[in-house]
């Protein structure tokens, strides 16, 4: 279905399924299926859409965590932990987040000293699997997510240089 509400890239079909595939469940602090929950939690504007740290690389780190299983590495900016996030929003009475470092696969390049701390440890093999399993996913996951920010009820909260951190213009000069 996710599939069948795309043309060209764009989400055409306001009645098709445009759940996210993944939630945080920031009380539990799991990432869960979106299948999971009744639709109306995320139809009626009760999760938050996330825009966090838009950091340059060299100012991120790459963390494991329970939170997503320990599935994928989860690019983070020096200062901040998930954890900060997490209060953040339950200070906010925030339960449902679409968080993309949480929800999304992450690319899947080899990073040094996080083999054993991942659920299913890299290989050749995995590497080239799990990036297209998350080519995969992308290909209908990104044009979905963009059609949830515009949609009416959307909660949306933007930390700029990520929760804690004070906001400095040189994060924009990145190209990403």
């Amino acid at each position: 279905r996710r599939i069948q509400s795309l043309d060209g890239g764009k989400a055409i079909h306001p009645d098709s399924d445009r759940r996210p595939r993944r939630v945080w469940d920031v009380c539990a602090n799991r990432v869960v299926p979106a299948a999971w929950l009744p639709r109306e939690i995320l139809d009626r504007g009760h999760m938050v859409l996330l825009s966090h740290a838009w950091v340059a690389p060299n100012e991120r780190k790459y963390i494991i965590t329970n939170v997503n299983l320990r599935t994928w590495p989860v690019p983070m900016p020096y200062e901040v932990e998930i954890e900060d996030v997490r209060r953040d929003l339950l200070l906010r009475n925030v339960r449902y987040a679409w968080l993309d470092i949480l929800c999304l696969r992450q690319e899947m390049e080899p990073i040094p000293g996080f083999n054993a701390g991942l659920s299913e440890p890299f290989s050749l093999g995995t590497i080239h699997a799990r990036e297209q399993l998350r080519n995969k996913e992308w290909e209908s996951d990104v044009p979905l997510i963009g059609a949830l920010y515009r949609q009416p009820q959307a909660r949306v909260l933007v930390y700029l240089s990520g929760v804690g951190r004070a906001f400095r213009a040189g994060d924009w000069r990145n190209e990403r």
